[in-house]
């Protein structure tokens, strides 16, 4: 990356803050992890 604090995309040339991009990217991934109750031993 030229630049610590933009993400431009390879593929489509879509460019976000950095921070911002890792935010969404986070936020996708806990989406998909699956709801784990705690057990009673």
């Amino acid at each position: 990356r030229q630049s610590q604090s933009s993400f431009t995309c390879q593929q489509c040339g879509f460019c976000l803050n950095a921070d911002h991009n890792a935010a969404i990217n986070i936020s996708r991934a806990d989406v998909k992890r699956p709801l784990v109750s705690a057990s009673n031993g």
